[in-house]
């Protein structure tokens, strides 16, 4: 029999073992995240042990004119290859939406790992809300470039974003890999991503400024730039309301924390 509840602290080894299962990272990088005080870890429990699960991360879901809706961001949606195809999943997001709900969020949204789960999360009520643009940019130029904290980095995000958007706060920001400034002779932008077998991959680039991820890949010795930004009509991520608040037709996401 398969129970569904919010995990406990206890759980945590049992978690991080099913997400390496899941995902293949090493169990020790989920600490940070099933560890942390903000983010509410849901799971279904099959003989008292996790067997599929997900994690909500708090965030705030911004409309043009600045109203602020409480979101929750769904991360690491996953379960044990012995028990798929049994509905848990779905099970799983409408036992975590319900709870959310009642701690006051209005929405919940997730990025689909795959184009293929975009269909999945259509499913259970998710509907396409998020587009960005993506390209490759060839490493050269210069600028001035300086990692950042989260703060700042919020910051600089924020003053990029107009129209409707996902804010992170401070300590959600703080779990990205990397962060940057970087100033070049147009324009001050803001970057979060890594670099990996000599890519540089940017989760975003605000504003969308080529020359600012093509001096980063080349002051961090990549051979080119994958670079995801605002506008563009390529599908990203998903919403659900869970309350009144309406979704917006098209907002900005950006981060995926994967």
């Amino acid at each position: 029999m398969t129970a569904y509840a919010p995990a406990a602290a206890r759980d945590v080894p049992a978690l991080a073992a099913l997400w390496q299962t899941c995902f293949g990272d090493p169990a020790s990088d989920s600490e940070p995240i099933l560890t942390h005080p903000q983010i509410r870890t849901f799971a279904a429990y099959a003989g008292g042990k996790p067997v599929s699960m997900l994690c909500a991360l708090p965030a705030t879901l911004v409309d043009e004119a600045g109203g602020e809706a409480p979101c929750a961001y769904l991360y690491a949606v996953c379960t044990h290859p012995a028990f798929r195809r049994r509905g848990l999943s779905s099970g799983l997001l409408a036992f975590a939406e319900e709870a959310l709900r009642c701690a006051g969020f209005s929405c919940a949204a997730l990025v689909p790992a795959n184009e293929s789960l975009f269909g999945f999360y259509q499913k259970n009520g998710y509907q396409t809300v998020f587009y960005q643009k993506k390209y490759e940019a060839a490493p050269g130029g210069a600028a001035d470039i300086r990692p950042v904290g989260a703060a700042d980095y919020r910051a600089l995000r924020e003053l990029q974003l107009y129209d409707s958007f996902v804010s992170f706060d401070e300590a959600m920001l703080g779990l990205l890999p990397q962060r940057w400034r970087i100033e070049t002779d147009t324009a001050v932008c803001c970057a979060a991503g890594a670099a990996q077998d000599g890519v540089l991959r940017l989760q975003e680039l605000l504003p969308d400024v080529p020359e600012a991820a093509a001096a980063l890949a080349a002051r961090l010795g990549c051979t080119r730039a994958e670079v995801c930004t605002t506008g563009g009509d390529r599908p990203f991520a998903m919403a659900k309301a869970l309350g009144v608040t309406a979704l917006p037709e098209r907002a900005y996401l950006g981060i995926s924390f994967a």
